[in-house]
């Protein structure tokens, strides 16, 4: 096995745990609402359209 698939396997098992952590969160109820996402990210876009001097 060479490097970069013991790389690879290695991100592998971290995106399965990743993955297994944030199905553990949806379960407990630790989630955010489509709509306050959506409310953030245009608060994003408005900061984003100022000029750089008023941040």
């Amino acid at each position: 096995m060479n490097s970069s698939s013991q790389s690879f396997s290695f991100a592998e098992a971290e995106h399965h745990r990743l993955t297994l952590d944030a199905l553990a969160d949806v379960k407990a109820g630790r989630v955010i609402q489509h709509q306050s996402v959506l409310a953030w990210v245009d608060y994003l876009i408005y900061l984003s359209s100022l000029p750089e001097f008023s941040r």
